[in-house]
């Protein structure tokens, strides 16, 4: 989201209300700060790979492995992974679907996820 986004379509202020807990209106322009300075070795790999943004992408492409990832990172919802995915992503390739488990995997395996899942404790003064 370098420069920022206009938020156009319904589905766009939909999904950036529950990314951003607030919300976001059709015409909104929404910027992030940058995460990471552009030296950063993952930076460069998403342009190379014709991404604008070096984050997890949850667009909607990958609305599926975002539902996963929501399931799986909570011992509440875990249970419900297995019979979700295969409901999900039955009828889909073999390669296909382990595409979509490499996607939730760079999910919880990514910084910010594992920061809001195992908050690091407050100093207290």
């Amino acid at each position: 989201m370098m420069g920022g986004i206009d938020v156009r379509t319904p589905e766009q202020a939909e999904i950036y209300s529950r990314m951003l807990r607030e919300p976001v209106q059709i015409g909104a322009h929404i910027e992030e700060p940058e995460c990471m300075p552009e030296h950063d070795p993952r930076w460069q790999r998403a342009l190379r790979e014709g991404r604008e943004c070096p984050r997890v992408d949850l667009d909607r492409d990958n609305r599926l492995p975002y539902q996963l990832l929501l399931l799986a990172g909570s011992d509440h919802t875990r249970p419900v992974f297995g019979p979700f995915f295969n409901a999900s992503c039955g009828h889909l390739p073999a390669e296909e679907r382990a595409a979509i488990l490499s996607r939730v995997h760079a999910g919880l395996m990514s910084s910010v996820v594992l920061d809001r899942l195992y908050p690091k404790p407050t100093e207290r003064s």
